[in-house]
C-alpha cells in the first residue's frame, strides 16, 4: 500500500470535493502558471493579504498542503480542528521556533508540500509586511523546489480591518525558485496592482471597522472621533466624511498612505501626551511551553513610554518580545515565560504600532 503524503487526509479529500468549486465561484479566483508547478515535495511561500489565503491557494492546486500556522490559531475552537486534520504545523508567532523548522523538514522528507507565510500576519494596509527573521536562512537551506504564490485582490475582497466582505476578483500568480529570491517575487502592493487592474469590489457597509486603522481624523487630527456608518465614516468633531469606494480607496486615497499618515500622527500624539487610552481589553496569559492558561483578566488599556497597562497589570516595554497582531482584535507577545494575548474591539493595530514606534 502506498503511504500517504503529509496533508493527504480524509478531511482534505472531502473538503477538496465539497468546497473547491464554491470557493472558486464565491471569490472569483484566477490562478496563473499552475502548469509550471512541480510535484511534491516542495515548499510554497505566499504573501498574506486575507485570512483565507491558504484556502485560495489550495483551491488552485491539486495536491494537499500542510500549512505553518500560528499557535493561537491552533488554540481556536473554530480553526484548530481543521488545521489538525490537515497535518498543519504549529508555530509561535513573532519568535524563532526550531521545533517548527524541524517539522517543516520532516514533512518535506516524507514527500509533502508545506505552505508558509513569511510575514506571519495578514497585512493591515495591502502591502507585504516585514518578513520573520530567519526566513531567508530557511529558504536557502531547503533542498526541494520553492513555489512562490503571489496573491492579488485578497485584501480588497476583505481588508483586515473590515467587517464586511466585497465581491471582486482574486488573482494568484505562481513561480518556481531555488532560494530566497522567492521573497522578492511574492512582495505585493494591492494598490500598485489595483492601479493597473481597476477591478471593482462590490459590497455593503464597506466602511465598518475603519476605526481599527483610522485612530485620528485625517482632517482635524482629533483622537478617536471617527465612527464608521455604512460606506462612509464621519468625524464627530469636524464633521469630515471618509467614503470607501468600490475600488477600495478612501476619498480617492489608498489605505497604505492613510496608515502611514496615521502612524505619523500617533508618533506625534505619543510625544505630546504622557498616556494614551486604548479602550477595554481582555487578557489571556498562557504558559509559553505548554500553552496552559495561567491567568485571565479584563481592564482599561493605557499606553505610555514604560509599556502597556491593562487594569492593574503592567507589561514593561523592555520585556515585550515577538510582538504581533492576530486576527482583527488581538495583540500577542512573549513576556518572560508567558504568551500574552490581549483582545480589544478596535485597538489591536493601534497598540501594535504604539509599542513599535
Amino acid at each position: 500500500m502506498r503511504k500517504r503524503a503529509p496533508g493527504d487526509t480524509w478531511f482534505w479529500r472531502i473538503s477538496k470535493k465539497l468546497f473547491n468549486r464554491p470557493i472558486d465561484k464565491i471569490f472569483n479566483i484566477k490562478p496563473f502558471n499552475t502548469d509550471k508547478l512541480p510535484k511534491p515535495p516542495y515548499l510554497i511561500v505566499a504573501n498574506h493579504n486575507h485570512f483565507l489565503d491558504a484556502i485560495f491557494v489550495m483551491a488552485a492546486i491539486d495536491n494537499p498542503i500542510s500549512w505553518v500556522a500560528a499557535r493561537g490559531t491552533f488554540q481556536s475552537r473554530l480553526l484548530g480542528i481543521p488545521l489538525k486534520l490537515t497535518d498543519s504545523i504549529e508555530k509561535q508567532k513573532g519568535v524563532p521556533d526550531m521545533k517548527t523548522v524541524r517539522n517543516i523538514f520532516k514533512s518535506l522528507e516524507h514527500g509533502g508540500a508545506v505552505g508558509l507565510f513569511p510575514e506571519g500576519s495578514v497585512t493591515w494596509d495591502g502591502r507585504t509586511g516585514k518578513i520573520y527573521p530567519g526566513i531567508e536562512k530557511l529558504l536557502n537551506k531547503i533542498k526541494v523546489p520553492i513555489v512562490g504564490a503571489k496573491i492579488h485582490g485578497g485584501y480588497l475582497t476583505k481588508p483586515r480591518w473590515a467587517e464586511k466582505r466585497r465581491r471582486g476578483t482574486i488573482e494568484i500568480e505562481f513561480g518556481v525558485f531555488e532560494d530566497d529570491k522567492v521573497l522578492k517575487f511574492i512582495y505585493d502592493s494591492e494598490w500598485d496592482w489595483q492601479s493597473s487592474k481597476k477591478y471593482r469590489f462590490i459590497g455593503k457597509k464597506k466602511a465598518l471597522g475603519l476605526e481599527r486603522i483610522m485612530w485620528f481624523c485625517p482632517k482635524c487630527g482629533s483622537y478617536r472621533t471617527v465612527k464608521a456608518l455604512g460606506n462612509e465614516a464621519l468625524c464627530s468633531k469636524c464633521l469630515s466624511s471618509f467614503v470607501v469606494d468600490d475600488f477600495g480607496y478612501i476619498n480617492d486615497k489608498s489605505i497604505d498612505l492613510i496608515v502611514d499618515e496615521q502612524i505619523n500622527l500617533l508618533r506625534s500624539y505619543a510625544e505630546d501626551l504622557e498616556e494614551l487610552n486604548a479602550g477595554i481589553g481582555q487578557v489571556i496569559v498562557r504558559n509559553r511551553n505548554n500553552g496552559n492558561v495561567m491567568d485571565r483578566f479584563r481592564g482599561a488599556i493605557t499606553l505610555n513610554r514604560v509599556g502597556i497597562r491593562v487594569g492593574n497589570r503592567l507589561f514593561v516595554m523592555d520585556k515585550i518580545k515577538g510582538l504581533s497582531t492576530f486576527l482583527k482584535r488581538f495583540v500577542e507577545f512573549i513576556y518572560e515565560d508567558a504568551v500574552v494575548m490581549i483582545k480589544t474591539d478596535i485597538s489591536s493595530f493601534l497598540i501594535y504600532n504604539f509599542l513599535e514606534i
